[in-house]
């Protein structure tokens, strides 16, 4: 019978690149460490809520808050340090997958707390999942910021109407070389057939991108309207995507690319 509990010796298959040591070390680092990745969490979850759940495991030392690198608001994670090895384990293996805030959070061993770990490592400023996810969250900020983009620029067409589409011919030819915008390509090659507007409103997503977070604020009258086509429903669920939860720099994923 599948055990209701993670094994403990099964070590998270996520690498932090930010981690720069051997495999081995990072192996090692796991297995001896007291700190705690925390994942999935509804952005609303408060450090009173992870300390009083976490401390069932055992005494904690420490609990620091993933923020949003703009915003400063938390965005969905966050590390626990305990005293003991063991405490920490027992966290894994009996927290992990249980319910916080109405959400099924995710409870890995991590390599150990560093300054510049608490940001969120996404392009809009929190986490990278939340950059791609496609699906409608409320706990974490609606739809995915490139969706929320999207709908944004959708809005501003409609706001400006059909007599400013002239504006946006100069991009149409740009979009092959302007690919600054989704380092991997995954959201074009995934979303192609039901965004025809990606390229066009490129240009436009650019400049709301100067406006910072307010666009994804002003989007939320989107957030109650459901997209009319079905297929973000049934994307394969993001929640554990791997690229998701791991937030990685970008910025690396460009220059790799190149």
């Amino acid at each position: 019978m599948a055990s209701l509990f993670k094994d403990p010796n099964k070590l998270s298959a996520y690498r932090d690149r930010r981690f720069s040591g051997t495999q081995e070390e990072y192996e090692h680092a796991l297995r001896t460490s007291t700190t705690l990745y925390v994942g999935n969490m509804s952005f609303y979850s408060t450090e009173e809520q992870v300390y009083e759940l976490f401390s069932r495991a055992g005494e904690i030392k420490k609990i620091i808050m993933g923020l949003d690198k703009n915003s400063k608001t938390p965005c969905g994670f966050c590390f626990i340090l305990y005293y003991s090895r063991e405490d920490t384990e027992d966290a894994v293996k009996y927290i992990s997958g249980t319910i916080l805030d109405d959400r099924p959070i995710r409870v890995d061993f991590d390599w150990g707390f560093e300054e510049g770990r608490q940001w969120g490592r996404g392009r809009s400023g929190g986490q990278v999942r939340d950059e791609y996810r496609t699906d409608y969250d409320p706990d974490r900020g609606g739809y995915g910021k490139l969706v929320q983009r999207e709908l944004e620029a959708q809005r501003q067409l409609v706001d400006y109407g059909a007599g400013s589409l002239e504006a946006f011919q100069p991009s149409y030819s740009r979009h092959d070389s302007d690919r600054r915008g989704h380092p991997n390509n995954r959201y074009e090659r995934d979303h192609h057939h039901h965004h025809h507007h990606h390229h066009q409103h490129r240009k436009r997503q650019r400049e709301n991108e100067h406006s910072g977070h307010e666009t994804s604020r002003r989007t939320s009258d989107y957030d109650s309207r459901r997209p009319s086509d079905q297929d973000s429903r049934q994307e394969k669920n993001p929640r554990f995507r791997d690229s998701g939860d791991s937030e990685e720099d970008e910025d690396d994923d460009r220059k790799r690319r190149r």
